[in-house]
């Protein structure tokens, strides 16, 4: 060989190829791995089936310990409940400068334990139609958001319970605390405390409302004294609304059908309305007592402050429904269904997956042959 050659190769040996620090292969590799583990359940659910298992109708999977079981089962897989969304309390929510909205609600009769949330805007007519919900099951604990929602839910949002008054009798007549658990109509349970107000409706059976159309009595005084040549028993003043003189009507005793004949002979366009009356009360102040008759409720009356007067009690008799507002507590163990969600949807993610796991075998392999040389 000759001695230039010699020498050149003598040099090229010297010249050690570039290698990076084995710490930045080690901490490139982790990473890609720590990315990998965060994206684990997205990865489970785009390997899960892409049909969806029908688990039937929420209240009955809700009501049973193998409902709950089943539910657990699911999480994370692509399923169908069947409900009926409480749109009084349901939210619209967006993304900020996207001007997408989106819904977000609970079912009905699962005690606030199963939540949708409807991406889908607009709604496509065939999701609309029917209270049908398809989409990925997740635990609420796992959402990103459970803490914001959980705080808006008990902070602004309220929906309104009708509760039986057998019922709402039954659990005073046991005596209540500090704080009382009652299952509504349907079939969610409240928890209500002493200060909480009852709008307790009741039916008034001796009064009939009449509506008698401007058409036939261009005013208040021809439209009642109409009604007293009928020889009907006028309750008050009347008042105007809606193009109709509006008057209540005494109910004779066994005359319901008489007087019903006689205001619709006067005007066969007449509306009429049972009475009704709405007494608001505190849940501390319904008691039952003996003498009352089956299914009234006693009423505290509060006297005016600073009149001296004592404290007066109404008996509540034909109550028609009692009802109240109450937050909307998500409970710990409730789930969610983000419709339209499919396996389908999660492809990039299984791509960068993919990318991400041959970049850590290049980075842990070069580390294994940094540690070699």
């Amino acid at each position: 060989m000759p001695a230039s050659s010699a020498t050149d190769a003598e040099e090229f040996a010297r010249i050690r190829r570039p290698t990076r620090h084995p710490a930045l292969a080690l901490g490139a590799g982790v990473l890609a791995l720590f990315l990998i583990a965060k994206m684990r359940t997205d990865l489970a659910f785009f390997l899960s089936t892409p049909t969806a298992e029908d688990l039937g109708e929420a209240r009955t999977l809700l009501g049973s310990e193998r409902g709950r079981q089943v539910l657990d089962r699911e999480k994370n897989r692509l399923v169908r409940v069947h409900g009926t969304p409480d749109r009084e309390s349901a939210l619209q929510i967006d993304t900020k400068g996207s001007w997408t909205f989106t819904q977000f609600f609970r079912l009905l009769g699962t005690d606030g334990r199963l939540f949708v949330h409807r991406r889908e805007d607009p709604l496509p007519a065939f999701r609309a139609e029917r209270d049908v919900f398809e989409g990925r099951l997740l635990r609420f604990s796992d959402l990103s958001f459970e803490d914001a929602i959980r705080a808006y839910f008990t902070e602004h949002v309220s929906a309104t319970h009708f509760f039986a008054p057998a019922d709402l009798r039954t659990r005073l007549a046991a005596g209540i605390g500090e704080t009382v658990a009652l299952q509504d109509l349907a079939g969610d349970r409240v928890i209500l405390g002493r200060n909480d107000i009852l709008a307790v409706e009741l039916r008034q059976p001796d009064l009939i409302e009449v509506g008698l159309s401007n058409r036939r009595f261009p005013s208040a005084e021809a439209a009642r004294q109409a009604l007293l040549a009928r020889a009907l028993q006028v309750v008050g003043a009347g008042r105007s609304a809606a193009e109709r003189q509006i008057f209540r009507l005494e109910v004779p005793a066994g005359g319901r059908d008489a007087l019903f004949a006689a205001v619709t002979t006067l005007d066969p366009e007449a509306d009429l309305r049972q009475v009704r009356e709405t007494v608001k009360v505190r849940l501390g102040d319904l008691t039952v007592e003996a003498s009352t008759p089956p299914g009234s409720l006693v009423a505290k009356q509060v006297a005016g402050v600073g009149t001296g007067a004592p404290d007066t009690e109404r008996v509540l008799a034909n109550i028609e429904s009692v009802r109240t507002l109450a937050s909307v507590q998500i409970p710990d163990d409730a789930y969610l269904v983000v419709e339209a969600e499919t396996p389908r949807e999660h492809l990039p993610e299984a791509a960068m997956a993919i990318v991400l796991v041959v970049f850590a075998s290049v980075n842990l392999a070069g580390l294994m042959r940094g540690l070699r040389a």
